[in-house]
């Protein structure tokens, strides 16, 4: 067999999973430890994708509501102003920033109140379990909470000094959150690994730098997760208050919508099928773990969690996926934790139940990035015959590599494959290298 001998020749002893299936017939085209739990990394998205396009449709947007119980007379409200915040992933300053123009519209010009963002939709546990503590202050594991304002992130760049042995500047982007740095990090050039440049939460959005950054002409840019997303919003809402000349008397604090009360101005996310567009192409961790936590919260009634969130996805799929749930740990919808484990054969079946089964599959196909073309496979298999036949989602992690997804191959047959691998040491690219070797035979002979 062509696979086995690609992997022969790949002079590591690796270890892998592997199974395809050709969608055309049914039949199991090649196995190789089809049946054991590999980490997946972001290859998990494939499983909030299909259970959120099953459960709340294509068309499901997320609404970001600012309502009031009291009369507007005069310029005055009088009585509480409530933001609600549903889990928007795509919601900016600027959202905001049009919801808070609506009281200027109305010719508010004093609250005699509180302002109260309700965030009870989803819970307050910013990470997931398993997720590793030193990646948390980095944008990619941004808290996936119902409070979400330009993706729960912050940029700044790190420009280091022309001498060594002196500070490096940090260049902030203007921002509301109110995040702040200390920053402890030198300039000054060191072997590899001898003087890391770390960041750590020291609470309240607050930050400190330390370590050392080689002397450059090119600014290093930082990508910051904010730590307190209800304390950011606070800070930012004071800050549009201001912007509008509008006099806040009470506080901003945090509680829960009145059942009796009156919009004033509501804003809609994109719909899902945009959404899920967008979390599978550029494998959007935080698009991923809300969508999870937000599958918990309807097919539920409750709270979003991670825990719900990962029964509801089991609820979905179950019935028409045949997978068996109690084979496989499900943890957090994106992929960072690394207690998720999942099958290849169970992936090939979430892959076939989506080809055929799922409303709006044609949404799922499209979505996941596509082999030398767009997304995270963009740069693979670009400029050869084999760009453009494959759909499929990656996952790439220290000491895991995966892709998961569809071929069409030269001989109009289309495939669901899945290839897994864990427990390497060393660049995952030369493991990347191999999944797309196996997925040129798997275009040429099928």
């Amino acid at each position: 067999n062509n696979i086995n001998a690609i992997i022969q020749q790949f002079g590591h002893d690796v270890n892998i999973g592997i199974v395809v299936q050709s969608l055309n017939t049914g039949k199991m085209l090649y196995q190789r430890n089809a049946n054991v739990v590999y980490n997946t990394a972001s290859a998990m998205k494939i499983f909030p994708a299909a259970a959120a396009l099953n459960y709340l449709g294509a068309d499901y947007s997320f609404i970001t509501q600012l309502s009031t119980d009291a009369l507007i007379t005069h310029g005055i409200l009088t009585g509480n102003l409530y933001l609600q915040f549903t889990g928007d992933p795509t919601l900016t300053t600027s959202d905001l920033n049009n919801l808070i123009n609506s009281l200027t519209q109305k010719s508010v010009q004093t609250i005699n109140g509180d302002l109260i963002i309700d965030d009870t939709i989803l819970d307050r546990d910013n990470w997931g379990s398993g997720w590793m503590w030193d990646e948390l202050p980095i944008c990619y594991a941004a808290p996936a909470t119902a409070i979400i304002i330009d993706h729960n992130c912050f940029d700044t760049n790190l420009i280091p000094a022309r001498q060594a042995n002196t500070v490096p500047a940090l260049q902030f982007a203007p921002t509301f959150t109110g995040a702040t740095i200390t920053n402890q990090a030198i300039t000054k050039k060191t072997e590899k690994g001898q003087c890391p440049l770390t960041l750590r939460f020291a609470g309240n959005n607050h930050y400190r730098l330390q370590g050392c950054v080689s002397p450059s002409p090119t600014p290093l840019p930082l990508q910051i997760a904010l730590n307190d997303p209800v304390l950011a919003a606070a800070n930012t809402l004071t800050a549009l208050l201001k912007q509008h000349h509008i006099q806040l008397k009470g506080r901003i604090i945090t509680g829960k919508i009145p059942g009796t009360r009156t919009l004033i101005a509501s804003h809609h996310s994109a719909p899902l099928s945009e959404i899920i567009t967008q979390m599978l192409k550029k494998s959007d961790n935080l698009m991923a773990g809300v969508l999870f936590k937000t599958l918990g919260a309807n097919y539920f009634h409750t709270t979003g969690t991670w825990a719900n969130g990962a029964a509801a996805v089991q609820a979905i799929l179950t019935p028409t996926t045949n997978i068996n749930f109690n084979h496989l740990t499900l943890v957090d919808g994106s992929g960072l934790s690394r207690y998720n484990l999942v099958t290849p054969m169970q992936f090939i079946k979430l892959l076939d139940y989506a080809y055929y089964k799922l409303p709006a599959k044609s949404v799922f196909y499209h979505a996941l990035p596509i082999m030398g073309i767009d997304g995270t496979l963009k740069d693979r298999l670009n400029n050869t015959a084999y760009a453009g036949k494959i759909h499929a989602k990656t996952g790439t992690m220290a000491s895991t590599s995966t892709l998961v997804g569809y071929v069409q191959t030269n001989h109009q047959q289309t495939l669901a494959f899945a290839i897994l691998i864990n427990n390497f040491t060393g660049n995952p690219e030369t493991y990347q290298a191999l999944e797309d070797e196996i997925c040129k035979v798997l275009i040429q002979n099928n």
